[in-house]
């Protein structure tokens, strides 16, 4: 009865579950401090809206694909539990931001959900919303990239380094 094997490419309703809530809140987590961190590195101040704009994408974009290729890794029926699918969510509250935003004031959508624009919310709906959507679309290219197998010799040299930080447990 226990000495059975679990069957780790079949579909779990945690493991999505967890991936539907948790991918997002980690990559708003892990993206506002990195950016934190970077801006401080880099020098940009509040003053340089464009840069700090830039930057946020960037960050969110690279995390965002990190933490979906190492969540597949270390978890490999992650792809299988929803990974592919965690943008759903967080991109259907982007979309009715910007319709909630393009029935308000229609010359102000980009302003307000794509770019820093301290005359509509001082970028608060970008950190929220825009930049956890936007990494939760890489968290899931990252699964993907993850679920293929290893071609290169750093591929797989990646792929070692990261199962290596895997508990003997899992």
């Amino acid at each position: 009865m226990f000495d059975q094997k679990s069957n780790t490419s079949s579909f779990s309703v945690g493991l999505c579950i967890l991936q539907s809530f948790g991918a997002p809140l980690a990559t708003l987590i892990f993206g506002v401090l990195l950016a934190q961190i970077f801006e401080k590195l880099l020098g940009i101040t509040a003053d340089d809206l464009i840069a700090g704009t830039l930057l946020g994408y960037l960050v969110f974009t690279v995390e965002g694909l990190v933490i979906g290729y190492t969540t597949q890794v270390l978890i490999p029926r992650a792809q299988q539990s929803g990974g592919g699918w965690v943008w759903v969510l967080p991109c259907s509250v982007l979309a009715w931001g910007i319709l909630d935003q393009f029935s308000r004031n229609p010359k102000r959508v980009l302003a307000a959900c794509c770019i820093s624009d301290p005359a509509v919310d001082e970028g608060i709906g970008i950190v929220l919303i825009t930049w956890p959507a936007v990494a939760t679309c890489f968290y899931s290219v990252g699964v993907m990239l993850a679920s293929q197998p290893a071609k290169t010799a750093v591929g797989v040299a990646c792929r070692k380094a990261i199962a290596s930080v895997r508990p003997k447990s899992w």
